[in-house]
């Protein structure tokens, strides 16, 4: 399996959905409007899938992929409390998106983080 496309309607209602432990390159899960989980870890995805109007997500795992940076805007992901980034290849990632009343557990070791990622998590992780 190295593509999940959930472009058609049909599944709106998805509640969780796991493709751990695949070759997934691509992900396309725009339209699982109602998702309150996504599993995608242990795959070869090198780009976040485009989860910013996943309203309703509350738990992101995406440990051991190919993820370089973290570009996606997570303002309107108001029930997100866990985000698992561990052991990708990030270098660069954007904090000031992340709302930060919601988020409880944040998992990001294992990357090569740049310094001014670091310091901008430190900035995130006081507040």
């Amino acid at each position: 399996l190295e593509e999940v496309n959930f472009l058609a309607n049909s599944c709106e209602n998805l509640l969780e959905c796991h493709f751990n432990d695949n070759k997934i390159i691509q992900a396309n899960v725009i339209n699982l409007k109602a998702l309150k989980y996504l599993a995608l870890q242990n795959n070869m995805l090198k780009f976040m899938p485009h989860i910013e109007f996943l309203s309703n997500l509350e738990r992101l795992e995406m440990h051991y992929n190919s993820l370089t940076s973290m570009t996606t805007d997570f303002t309107n992901l108001r029930s997100l409390e866990h985000i698992s980034l561990s052991y990708n290849k990030i270098l660069t990632m954007k904090f000031d998106t992340l709302n930060k009343k919601s988020i409880k557990y944040f998992f990001l070791n294992g990357n090569p983080l740049n310094k001014q990622s670091i310091r901008n998590y430190k900035t995130f992780s006081k507040l």
